[in-house]
Formats: structure tokens, C-alpha cells, sequence
């Protein structure tokens, strides 16, 4: 998890936690939130970019059984508890929507929104 803010600021702000799509990391997302457009939204939020297993960068190649988008939803909830997040807005694009879709329907009280973008099933 790539945290973009300050993590001191978890209580005080909105979460907003990220999860990219397949070829792509935790970077896409940094990239959009450092977007002038994006300087309101940074300025008062606290961003927790996930990265996909194996695509951090410089990885080496994944050999071990990887997790089905199910189990990465699953997952989540345990970083959320890990960073002691109680709620998040959680955003994610293409397989990361997938993630963040699958995520939201097993912990409704979890998430306070979601954004989906070309989130395909």
C-alpha cells in the first residue's frame, strides 16, 4: 500500500483507498491525484493506493498461486484494519474496479461510495 497524505490524517479526512488496473500500479493513481485539477480533493483526503501482487515496482516475477480478484476483495478489508480505517471512498479502474466491486459487496459498512470505471465482470 502506497499512501499518499498523511496516514496521521486518517481520522480526520476522507479515505480514499485505490486499487489500478492490469499493467498499470499504484503510480496511475498517484499520477491523478497529483493532477492540478485533483489539488482540493488531495488537500483533504488521505489516498492508500493497493498495488496488485507483482505489479510493485521492480517485482520480480510471480510464482506463487496468484489471488483471484474474489480473494483480493476479500483482502481489503484487511488492510483497511491493518492501517485502522473504519470507512473509505474506494476507487478503482478496469480489474481494480472488479476488486473494489467485489470488496463492497462483502463489507457494505466498509464503504462510504465507490467509483467504477470500465469495472468489467
Amino acid at each position: 500500500v502506497y499512501i499518499q497524505g498523511s496516514l496521521e490524517d486518517r481520522h480526520r479526512r476522507t479515505v480514499i483507498l485505490t486499487v489500478h488496473d492490469v499493467g498499470t500500479n499504484h503510480k496511475s493513481f498517484v499520477r491523478f491525484v497529483d493532477h492540478p485539477s485533483m489539488a482540493e480533493v488531495k488537500k483533504n483526503a488521505v489516498f492508500l493506493h493497493v498495488c496488485v501482487p507483482g505489479q510493485e515496482d521492480n517485482a520480480p516475477d510471480y510464482v506463487d498461486n496468484f489471488p483471484t480478484l474474489a480473494q483480493m476483495g476479500e483482502d481489503l478489508a484487511c488492510v483497511l484494519e491493518k492501517i485502522d480505517v473504519k470507512s473509505c471512498i474506494a476507487f478503482g479502474e478496469g480489474a481494480g474496479a472488479n476488486i473494489i466491486c467485489r470488496f463492497a459487496l462483502l463489507y457494505p459498512n466498509k464503504i462510504s461510495g465507490i467509483i467504477l470505471v470500465h469495472c468489467t465482470s
